[in-house]
């Protein structure tokens, strides 16, 4: 039984609602401290991290909701802020991240305004006209973000409901639907996977946890099962691991395309397959495709097997599949075409060759800073690496303000011409900064003696790593 809970106010409601949910962080634009949802926001245990343009903060609620196992909370304290949020929604909404953009709106003709606006962007949207609405919508938002195919929504919420001071019960921890794959779609799964001569496993999609990385690592390891990750997915497979043959990108490794070509079966977990390496609608290999959302099967590509579940639920059930053989010569010649693939004779290439043997194996890597902050928040133990050209950091560079207020120590690498002593020079002041908590940044030295900047970088990491 749910009891009703002594008098609070809207926004004392809103932040209990989100406890209930687990949120420990959220992301905002700094605002009036005696705001009605600011206050109790501060004075519960949710870290609040400042950005300085609400662009930002949608983008730093975006790569939370990527890391961890709950949406990234974003709070936008206008409507005319709201205009700004489109970005950070787009992002989610392409790449399927879970996140909520909770915005405070004057009266409900604006809230009414700003939903019209964002809408058509976004998996669901709300309007909280009053108090009483708050546990229920707050509930639902939660359970649409996560369910299916993930995604932002969008709750915009007045400034009477906020103010408002009633008895109600709070609602309680929404949990994800499992979706599960029914014996039928295993059995058929098992008989295909034997039957295939050259099969080649694809992951993508998000909702995957820990537990269903493992698993699904395990499980090309047995088999020899050559696996292939989807673009900026690489945070599914191990680029390490004995079974990995690289990425699906727009630039992707030819000999990969050619190998998904002549594939006699292809397995599509949890991703969609955006780029045109299958022929559609109908492929010319045998797909099986694995999804949490049932609109996305059979939607692009036509599915000889199309199984809907989750990636936790099917990499659960994939522990009770037999195989009698295994493809080990194909994996082991696509994992010689994938290292000779990472060869590079060009600089930024041998930069980068070079960075992924200096790293640690807890590093997080992004291309944006916004992103590295919310990493660091995320994860404050493990060092963060973001790796950008000169055009990205002179559009985002705010982000680092974000970085020295909550003293998160990210290293930010910025590609461009410059000489070995310029590099050196500023050296010594770069790891003092990581030690004491501080965004520290480093310009790639794109030479012949990329390889002795490698030192330094191996320290900065050491320093953060502290």
């Amino acid at each position: 039984m749910h009891e009703t809970k002594m008098p609070r106010t809207g926004g004392e409601i809103l932040v209990d609602q989100l406890l209930i949910q687990g949120i420990e962080q959220g992301f905002y634009v700094l605002g009036d401290a005696h705001d009605p949802l600011l206050a109790p926001l501060e004075s519960a245990n949710i870290e609040l991290i400042t950005a300085w343009q609400t662009s930002t903060a949608l983008m730093m609620a975006e790569a939370y909701g990527k890391l961890s196992s709950h949406p990234g909370i974003a709070f936008v304290m206008s409507e005319a802020m709201a205009q700004d949020a489109i970005d950070g929604i787009h992002i989610a909404m392409q790449a399927a991240t879970a996140m909520i953009i909770l915005v405070k709106s004057a009266a409900l003709s604006e809230g009414q305004a700003v939903l019209s606006t964002l809408q058509c962007q976004v998996k669901w949207s709300a309007i909280i006209e009053d108090a009483a609405g708050i546990p229920k919508i707050i509930g639902r938002a939660f359970h649409q973000a996560v369910t299916g195919r993930s995604g932002p929504v969008v709750i915009a919420i007045t400034h009477d409901a906020l103010t408002e001071c009633i008895s109600i019960a709070d609602g309680i921890a929404i949990t994800p639907v499992t979706i599960a794959p029914s014996m039928n779609d295993l059995a058929q799964f098992e008989q295909m996977l034997n039957f295939a001569r050259n099969p080649i496993l694809i992951l993508g999609g998000s909702q995957w946890q820990a537990q269903s990385v493992a698993r699904i690592e395990q499980f090309a390891a047995r088999y020899a099962l050559s696996t292939a990750v989807e673009a900026r997915r690489q945070v599914i497979f191990s680029s390490r691991h004995e079974a990995f043959v690289g990425e699906i990108t727009e630039s992707m490794n030819p000999a990969l395309a050619k190998r998904i070509a002549h594939a006699d079966l292809v397995i599509l977990l949890g991703g969609t397959m955006d780029e045109p390496l299958l022929n559609a609608p109908v492929p010319l290999q045998t797909l099986i495709h694995i999804h949490p959302d049932i609109q996305a099967l059979n939607d692009v590509y036509h599915a000889d097997l199309a199984i809907n579940a989750t990636p936790d639920a099917f990499t659960q059930a994939l522990l009770s599949v037999r195989l009698y053989n295994n493809w080990l010569d194909i994996l082991q010649k696509d994992r010689a075409d994938h290292a000779a693939w990472q060869v590079s004779h060009s600089d930024p290439g041998q930069w980068l060759n070079a960075l992924s043997d200096a790293l640690p194996d807890d590093v997080i890597v992004t291309h944006g800073i916004a992103a590295a902050v919310a990493a660091k928040a995320w994860h404050r133990t493990r060092p963060v690496l973001c790796v950008m050209d000169q055009h990205d950091f002179d559009a985002s560079s705010d982000a680092l303000l974000s970085a020295q207020h909550h003293h998160l120590g990210i290293v930010l690498m910025v590609g461009q011409t410059m000489t070995q002593d310029e590099f050196f020079s500023a050296w010594a002041a770069a790891v003092e900064q990581a030690a004491l908590g501080t965004p520290v940044i480093l310009h790639c030295l794109f030479t012949d003696h990329a390889k002795l900047s490698m030192h330094s970088l191996k320290e900065v990491m050491h320093a953060l790593s502290q």
